[in-house]
């Protein structure tokens, strides 16, 4: 261990993922960090070959076995067995880049009163690589309950460090959520505390995205009902904590366009009748919260026309050009009539 340096455990859940988790543990152990301490893999009760590569290829690695009980249970039980003071998250089907260690306990060191930092991803299909995030090289902004909540850009669970007691703190993770949600729960509830998570503006881990993912095809559908879901969790009504973070009317802005979005994925997908229950129920929100004019020329398509977007990717162009066309031609007739 280099003098002044924080020693690190990395956890790594692992289900099924003999084909991946060599890349990621290869990742965590090329960090150009000095004090990598500890690498914890929590075999998820996985029927492949995971265990056999982790015990053939890193013998080093604590392997930890357990009946299948799903990510949040598999995180939760590394971080229990951690033995430092920061524990890094990484997925066994992703990968870190060399400096993302390094570049995030620099973060750390520098503001003790940080209890977790998160950074960018690269996204990588099995078509191309890309960042579709703007970096910002060593700047970092301070992720706050609201903005989060509204608009549920990361952190995802592989791109943070987190001071250990931080996350005994809140509770670690809900074992009873599912992947879909388990990120998001847990990141509302840091924050509702008071704990502070930085984002760190460096695209600093790769994202592998497979087209049989759970955030890709039919997958997509689950993860809108997941959001509102816990969109439903946090209405200021039922979460003491949640009434001094957003008003009413901001939870009902909110709520509208995680429906919106999810009529336009289910009429994406041709379930018509199911679009426009989540458009009737957006319509319901408008009274609560001002609605704006492309939300509103959304809302109109899909209560009126939900099949614009049930044509594949060409429907989805095809409508959100018209939502475009029609905000400019509005907006062309109000500034003519003042």
């Amino acid at each position: 261990m280099r003098k002044g340096l924080s020693p690190v455990t990395v956890v790594i859940p692992a289900y099924n993922a003999a084909d991946t988790i060599a890349r990621a543990l290869k990742s965590a152990y090329a960090q150009t960090y000095d004090d990598i301490a500890e690498v914890i893999v929590v075999d998820d009760g996985s029927t492949d070959d995971t265990a056999r590569v982790v015990c053939r290829e890193f013998p080093q690695v604590t392997l930890i076995q357990q009946e299948n009980s799903g990510v949040g249970a598999a995180r939760n039980a590394g971080i229990s067995k951690a033995e430092n003071d920061y524990v890094a998250l990484l997925d066994a089907d992703d990968e870190w880049l060399p400096e993302k260690t390094a570049r995030q306990m620099a973060i750390l060191a520098r503001e003790p009163e940080v209890d977790y930092c998160a950074c960018l991803p690269q996204i990588s299909t099995q078509y191309r690589c890309r960042r579709p995030y703007r970096e910002t090289p060593g700047s970092t902004e301070t992720v706050r309950f609201l903005p989060y909540l509204r608009d549920q850009h990361p952190p995802i669970g592989c791109s943070v460090i987190a001071r250990r007691s931080a996350l005994v703190e809140v509770g670690g993770y809900d074992e009873h959520r599912t992947f879909l949600d388990l990120d998001l729960d847990l990141w509302l509830r840091v924050l509702a505390s008071g704990q502070r998570l930085v984002m760190l503006k460096e695209h600093l881990y790769r994202w592998h995205i497979q087209s049989t993912g759970l955030s890709q095809g039919r997958g997509a559908l689950a993860m809108h009902e997941s959001r509102l879901k816990i969109l439903d969790k946090w209405a200021p009504g039922k979460v003491a904590e949640a009434r001094n973070l957003l008003t009413l009317e901001q939870h009902a802005q909110i709520e509208r366009r995680a429906l919106l979005s999810a009529s336009r994925c289910y009429a994406y997908y041709g379930e018509l009748d199911v679009s426009r229950k989540y458009a009737e129920q957006a319509r319901g929100t408008a009274a609560a919260g001002s609605c704006s004019l492309s939300d509103s020329l959304l809302l109109t398509c899909l209560l009126k026309a939900p099949s614009i977007y049930g044509a594949g990717m060409r429907g989805l162009a095809v409508g959100t050009d018209l939502i475009k066309r029609l905000v400019r031609r509005r907006r062309r007739s109000l500034s003519d009539s003042t």
